[in-house]
């Protein structure tokens, strides 16, 4: 009977490890899938697990790859799922690519430690495909002109340092005319 118990107890146990890395799931989503060369484009990845986890993000450098550059990282923003037990991460990247062709962003490794086990294990969202593409030119056109410079009005708060300069200017040679003349 004990061995059974032994036994019962142990497939209880790898069953519920197994069921504990199946609590986390990591995933990225980009904005949009096609850009043109220069255009910038969101990248979303999020990573679900339950909230006792120890949860160590990638940290990313200015690129993600060697053609893809980042342009801006959001902090890293958790929050409780409605149950309660779960935790969800989140880190919004900005990305740009100044080459056209197709672009693999590998996928992206996310680390976490539970709290009953010290191992350190992984999980990665999927790849994703980002197609940027040239801007569409005409050979067969004319060459154009750029366009001039747009001309801004002139505003009033760019006006008052120099009014208030005339101001104290004239202020200034009134007090010297008022002393002098109070002198003699």
């Amino acid at each position: 009977m004990k061995v059974l118990q032994k036994i019962a107890i142990l497939l209880i146990s790898f069953f519920m490890s197994q069921v504990a890395v199946g609590q986390t799931e990591a995933a990225a989503e980009l904005d949009t899938n096609s850009i043109l060369v220069g255009d910038q484009t969101g990248i979303e990845i999020r990573f679900t697990c339950p909230a006792g986890y120890k949860v160590i993000w990638p940290a990313f450098a200015d690129t993600l790859t060697g053609d893809i550059e980042i342009v801006k990282k959001i902090a890293i923003d958790s929050t409780r799922h409605d149950d309660g037990y779960d935790k969800l991460y989140i880190q919004r990247l900005t990305i740009t690519a100044f080459d056209s062709g197709y672009f693999a962003i590998p996928p992206i490794s996310i680390k976490y430690r539970s709290p009953d086990n010290n191992d350190i294990q992984s999980t990665e969202t999927v790849a994703l495909l980002l197609e940027v593409k040239t801007v569409p030119v005409n050979l067969e056109d004319n060459i154009k002109d750029i366009k001039p410079p747009i001309e801004a009005p002139f505003t009033f708060r760019e006006a008052l340092p120099y009014i208030l300069v005339f101001l104290a200017v004239a202020l200034l040679t009134f007090l010297v005319i008022f002393y002098l003349k109070k002198r003699k």
